[in-house]
């Protein structure tokens, strides 16, 4: 005899079950995306058995190591502000601090 629960059949058909004869398109391009996280696994777990790969990646910073490129900045001392001003005497003047900043405090 057949359990009750596997005798009810649905019209509709459940869409939170998978059909097991129809497989995703992209299922080959998923399954070399998991063999290649596999392999990048395995290469991480071999460089933490040795010891002195465990220091290497302790002295690499870890944008490196995720291999995340950074844009070049200027440092935060170089000033990014245009220092020319223009007066009511139409000759560009170059003013050496900000007149907008004080020592004095609100």
């Amino acid at each position: 005899p057949v359990p009750s629960y596997q005798s009810q059949q649905r019209s509709h058909g459940d869409p939170y079950l998978k059909n097991q004869t129809e497989r995703p398109h992209n299922d080959e391009r998923q399954d070399r995306l998991e063999q290649k996280a596999k392999e990048e696994l395995r290469a991480r777990n071999k460089k933490l058995n040795n010891p002195q790969s465990v220091i290497d990646l302790e002295n690499e910073p870890a944008y490196l190591r995720r291999k995340v490129e950074l844009d070049d900045v200027p440092h935060s001392s170089e000033i990014t502000v245009s220092r020319w001003t223009i007066t009511g005497d139409e000759e560009p003047e170059i003013r050496k601090d900000n007149p907008y900043l004080h020592d004095n405090v609100d």
